[in-house]
């Protein structure tokens, strides 16, 4: 069931909570039909407030997009990253309108400017948004615990390889997480990715990398078509 495909040209009136973990669905966003993989359902954890529930969280499987974490190498607080200002306008926008009413706004948790891990109620207001590490399924010494490990990933250590949360070796770029690094020299300026073979690296919040976002849609949703046959 993991590998089967959902809204190429009809989804036959199934919804979002029909689908498996693992599944991809095909949703049409800047006038492209983009891979989506089902990587959780419902509320991940008592660190999310309760807008996840009945949701089907879904991240971008396609590595075409690429974007910038932030302005300047002098901030990594998510709240105030320009990839969170992208994510929530033009990229949000670029969904088809009947995907955009199934998207819900959720809170998740981040690292708030103050160095505490802001959750529950008091999470971060989005409609997109990047992975976290620990979503992700990373684990390893000195992580910041801004979130819960999503169903899909396997919870591996700092040095194991996850083909599920990596992608072609050949990619030279990495894809952007959310979480800062918070140990070590120049830590207001540096970010986690995730590289080849699933691996994490760390570097600067001004280079531009791949981005692969996260939306939580409603369960109760069906399914658009990705494209209609004329």
């Amino acid at each position: 069931m993991a590998g089967h495909f959902y809204g190429v040209g009809s989804s036959g009136g199934a919804k979002f909570n029909d689908l498996p973990i693992g599944a991809l669905v095909y949703l049409t966003n800047n006038n492209q039909v983009i891979q989506h993989r089902v990587v959780h359902k419902g509320k991940p954890s008592a660190l999310y407030d309760d807008s996840f529930n009945g949701t089907v969280t879904l991240l971008r499987e396609d590595i075409d997009l690429r974007h910038r974490w932030g302005a300047t190498q002098t901030a990594n607080i998510y709240q105030n990253s320009e990839i969170h200002a992208y994510l929530n306008g033009e990229y949000l926008q670029q969904y088809r309108e009947d995907i955009r009413k199934a998207i819900k706004q959720v809170k998740i948790p981040h690292r708030a400017s103050n160095g505490t891990i802001a959750s529950g109620a008091n999470g971060l207001l989005t409609f997109c948004y990047l992975p976290s590490m620990v979503e992700l399924g990373f684990n390893f010494t000195g992580l910041i615990a801004d979130g819960t490990r999503l169903s899909y990933y396997s919870d591996t250590a700092s040095s194991g390889d996850d083909p599920k949360r990596g992608f072609e070796p050949n990619v030279i770029y990495g894809y952007w997480s959310r979480t800062p690094v918070t140990t070590g020299a120049s830590t207001s300026k540096v970010v986690w990715v995730v590289g080849n073979y699933g691996r994490q690296y760390e570097t600067y919040s001004s280079q531009t990398l791949m981005v692969r976002p996260i939306i939580a849609v409603d369960g109760n949703a069906t399914i658009p078509a990705a494209w209609s046959v004329l």
